[in-house]
């Protein structure tokens, strides 16, 4: 069935403004299924599964509690098959994904009876010391971070970089800046002298197989952080965490984090999330973090 959809598109011509009404006609689009697993030694199997939403009509994704999740080995057989406990999420009840071991998933629902397919792994831990840490700075509630990674030669590794903080208000990632040239930057922030945002990504193409040294700084966003007395204390778990994953999962949380910006933003083009589902869209990809605790202190 055909119908009309009316979109107003704002033309700026020189210091003048007007609007034009575009008509575009449409067929129904096929839906399809997004299967979304990114899967470590620590945690049960566990996939979102949801169907896309046709982006002109402002929907929101349909999750799909009717699907078939199977995880299998290297050769083949079954590890686990994924339960439905509710809204789209799927658990094993059991099992967990072993370190160095290659894993597939096959996905199909009653209403996509075609098995989507996808394969990954985990990496090894990282090896990474934390060298200095200072806090506060001309009366500026930040850290001052240095830490170095010692690389693994025989494996092509890719990092991912936060500070992650627990407290009695929740969890949250801390903003961080740095001017190290070998950040990964995404398309929109590529002409930026410096880094900033809540994530490092960090390929080791520069330095494999080396030991290799990054600073940053670490924001807060209520400058007065580390001056009340009431905020920094016992419960307070900060992690600095070194995340090394596969190239998938890489890809996927740089293209998520790029996404960030270009939500809502009508003069950004809406970028795709990296899948490594072939012809379809979802994640499948492992990951293994190695983290580090260090102690805020309330500053003089």
């Amino acid at each position: 069935m055909m119908r009309k959809i009316t979109i107003y598109l704002l033309l700026i011509l020189l210091f003048s403004q007007c609007t034009k009404e575009v008509v575009i006609e449409d067929t129904d689009i096929k839906k399809q299924l997004v299967p979304q697993c990114l899967f470590n030694p620590d945690s049960l199997w566990t996939v979102y599964l949801q169907k896309t939403a046709y982006i002109l009509n402002n929907e929101e994704n349909e999750m799909v509690t009717n699907g078939a999740i199977q995880i299998k080995d290297e050769e083949g057989n079954t590890v686990t098959s994924l339960t439905h406990i509710k809204d789209g999420l799927y658990k094993s009840a059991s099992h967990k994904p072993l370190a160095g071991k290659q894993y597939s998933i096959e996905v199909s629902s009653t209403e996509y009876p075609d098995i989507l397919k996808a394969n990954s792994y985990i990496p090894d831990t990282v090896d990474f010391t934390v060298d200095t840490v200072s806090i506060d700075r001309d009366g500026m509630a930040l850290m001052e971070l240095s830490f170095t990674i010692n690389d693994d030669p025989d494996t092509e590794n890719y990092y991912i970089i936060r500070v992650f903080e627990k407290n009695e208000w929740g969890a949250s990632n801390h903003w961080m800046t740095s001017n190290d040239v070998n950040i990964e930057k995404t398309e929109l922030d590529e002409f930026e002298q410096d880094f900033s945002g809540s994530y490092i990504f960090l390929r080791d193409e520069v330095f494999n197989g080396k030991s290799y040294t990054l600073k940053c700084e670490v924001f807060r966003h209520n400058l007065n952080y580390y001056d009340q007395s009431d905020y920094v204390n016992d419960n307070n778990k900060v992690y600095l965490i070194v995340t090394n994953c596969t190239k998938e999962c890489f890809r996927y949380m740089l293209s998520l984090e790029q996404s960030g910006y270009t939500y809502n933003d009508p003069f950004i083009t809406p970028m795709n999330l990296y899948s490594n589902f072939e012809q379809n869209i979802g994640i499948f990809a492992g990951y293994r973090d190695s983290k580090i605790e260090f102690k805020k202190e309330k500053s003089n």
